[in-house]
């Protein structure tokens, strides 16, 4: 006798909130809070986590890649420049104005010049930008280590070479796990966090990159840091 079993799939939904906290007089104070994207590699990856041949990303990615507007832009305009190319082949938006009031992701459907650059925007931009505003390329799924144009090191002078590893991590909820980095005041100085990720290798360039976000906190000061990331799995 045949046994014919209904085969029932569940969607499942992956988030990634990402929260940088600075401790001032005591005190952690949030700064910048985003949500990034999976990779491609990221999302096999959890797919093959039950099977035991997952490597998880522990190690923290910065990629300082950026550039800035030439000029001050009102709403609405199609068209803006920036002192150099942050794209690359096959990319078609940008993130103006990131880490700023006013960031905003906007769609370029042509690009010309050799520094300055102009972008032609379709639709139009919705806010404001001022000259000098921060300017990325947006992340996509498709992004792999190749991607992180200018990886940086978070402690140049006492780890050279390579990735912030995680700290701790705990679960605040059914679904979520929170993982923590902690970067002391005299690490990362001056440091602009362009994009963000996690990978699975500590070597700066090494490894797969798994998830991958604009970002845009830039740490100026002698603060230590703390970079919480949820990770959240739901069936609905």
């Amino acid at each position: 006798m045949n046994i014919i079993e209904e085969e029932e799939t569940i969607p499942v939904k992956v988030g990634v909130g990402w929260v940088v906290l600075e401790r001032e007089q005591g005190l952690w104070v949030p700064k910048v809070k985003r949500k990034n994207i999976l990779t491609q590699f990221g999302l096999t990856g959890i797919a093959s986590a039950p099977s035991g041949t997952y490597t998880p990303p522990v190690y923290l990615v910065i990629d300082s890649t950026h550039t800035a507007l030439t000029a001050t832009y009102s709403s609405g305009v199609t068209s803006i420049q920036t002192t150099a190319d942050p794209t690359l082949v096959g990319d078609t938006q940008l993130v103006l104005g990131v880490g700023l009031a006013s960031q905003e992701t906007v769609t370029f459907t042509a690009k010309s010049g050799s520094g300055p650059y102009t972008f032609t925007l379709s639709p139009a931009t919705v806010n404001s930008h001022t000259s000098g505003d921060p300017v990325v390329r947006a992340v996509t799924a498709n992004d792999t280590l190749a991607s992180v144009v200018t990886e940086a090191q978070y402690d140049p002078t006492f780890a050279p070479g390579l990735r912030a590893i995680q700290a701790a991590n705990y679960s605040p909820a059914i679904g979520q796990n929170t993982m923590q980095f902690f970067i002391s005041g005299i690490q990362a100085t001056n440091l602009f966090f362009a994009h963000v990720g996690l990978a699975d290798a500590p070597g700066v360039g090494a490894g797969s990159l798994h998830n991958y976000a604009s970002f845009g906190y830039n740490h100026t000061n002698v603060n230590d840091i703390e970079i919480d990331i949820t990770w959240t799995m739901t069936t609905s």
